[in-house]
């Protein structure tokens, strides 16, 4: 199981993938669920038997992110495609924090961090999945092809980078991993 958190971390840091959209949906204010956002189903085609990854909004904004920007700026961060695998996320919830300085300890880890920016805890939970491809899995059930890891309560941060970009990750402390389950339907 270690090695799932550790490669969930890994992915959690190596960008955003899908399709790139510019559409910023209004704050609802503190805090921001996925829970009902639609998503359009899988194709019948989907050699993962799951949607497609949602698109990454717009990085550059004024001001602090609103939790719904951070939210989005979250499910950006996990779902892509990599390494022969999908990863998609669901049930999002972010809650966004009063801004604080710059800290080497805490945020060194982001290496195109902006150290003169302010950087905002987040808090929240989220639904992560890795698929494979319904093809590879013998012997096992195809339409149970992901890995689901449930992670309430998980933190980050939302910082700026040194090209004026929002960047927001979170990660979970309690994580619960299940094998064989079927893709996320749903936000």
């Amino acid at each position: 199981m270690t090695r799932w958190v550790l490669l969930i971390a890994l992915l959690a840091l190596a960008g955003c993938g899908g399709k790139s959209g510019d559409a910023q949906a209004p704050s609802t204010g503190g805090v921001a669920s996925s829970a009902g956002d639609p998503q359009a189903a899988a194709t019948a085609d989907s050699p993962f038997g799951a949607r497609e990854p949602r698109g990454c909004p717009n990085r550059k904004f004024d001001g602090p992110p609103t939790a719904r920007q951070a939210m989005d700026l979250v499910i950006c961060a996990q779902e892509k495609y990599l390494g022969g695998y999908e990863y998609l996320v669901s049930n999002v919830t972010v809650q966004i924090a009063k801004g604080r300085p710059y800290s080497a300890w805490s945020d060194s880890g982001a290496s195109d961090i902006d150290p003169t920016a302010t950087v905002y805890p987040i808090q929240g939970r989220i639904t992560t999945f890795q698929c494979s491809r319904r093809d590879a899995m013998l012997g096992q059930d195809p339409d149970r092809n992901c890995l689901r890891s449930d992670s309430d309560p998980a933190n980050g941060t939302c910082y700026k980078n040194t090209f004026g970009e929002w960047h927001c990750l979170i990660m979970g402390a309690g994580v619960f991993t299940q094998g064989y389950q079927p893709p996320p339907t749903g936000g």
